[in-house]
């Protein structure tokens, strides 16, 4: 089975890479609208009304940026499943195969 492990090796540094850009894009994002709101907040003469908009608007922004994150985490984990299920459909066939 060590073979086995060996397959589509740049495959799995390219879903390892994009998992971890991922990441780096949802706690960016996250960050930049913290930053946004504390701006806008700081130098910017708010209303009440205006300041509701900020904070909404950056809710919205954030829930949309987790929003990618987990689509882009199930098309990863979708082409994990289809990796393991050639692995195994492989790993069936070359036992099948030893057996007389």
């Amino acid at each position: 089975m060590a073979h086995l492990e060996k397959r589509y090796p740049n495959l799995r540094h390219y879903l390892e890479l994009m998992k971890d850009v991922a990441k780096i894009i949802l706690v960016g994002t996250w960050i930049l609208l913290a930053l946004f709101a504390v701006w806008a907040k700081l130098s910017l003469n708010l209303g009440p009304l205006d300041a509701a908009a900020v904070v909404f608007s950056s809710l919205l922004w954030a829930g949309l940026a987790y929003f990618y994150y987990v689509v882009t985490m199930v098309g990863l984990e979708f082409v994990w499943v289809v990796i393991d299920i050639e692995e195994n459909t492989r790993s069936l066939d070359l036992s099948s195969r030893q057996q007389p």
